[in-house]
């Protein structure tokens, strides 16, 4: 199995900007460590961070879009269209306004 280290960034908005460290087994993440050499953390993450890869792997995690039925967490898959192929109500007059608009 081979293994390699990939450095990053943490996209958050924090003041900090954590570096991580990912180590990267047959494409998939299987350890994120802060950057030692970080100025400020020195190797540690925030709480947000410290389970990302739990989160990004997660069974319950939603990878597909879904539109809301029924109850709060009730949902059904939605198929994808081009932008522009199918407006929401009340979309379609927004649109017909910014068309007369150019």
């Amino acid at each position: 199995m081979s293994s390699t280290v990939v450095r990053g960034g943490c996209s958050h908005d924090c003041p900090d900007s954590c570096a991580w460290e990912v180590t990267v087994e047959d494409g998939r993440a299987v350890k994120l460590a802060g950057d030692p050499n970080h100025p400020y953390t020195r190797g540690t993450l925030c709480a947000k961070v410290n389970r990302y890869l739990d989160r990004v792997y997660s069974p319950d995690r939603v990878l597909h879009p879904l539109r809301r039925v029924g109850g709060k967490g009730e949902g059904r898959r939605v198929e994808e269209h081009p932008p522009g192929s199918r407006a929401e109500p009340g979309h379609a007059a927004l649109s017909s306004r910014q068309k007369r608009r150019k």
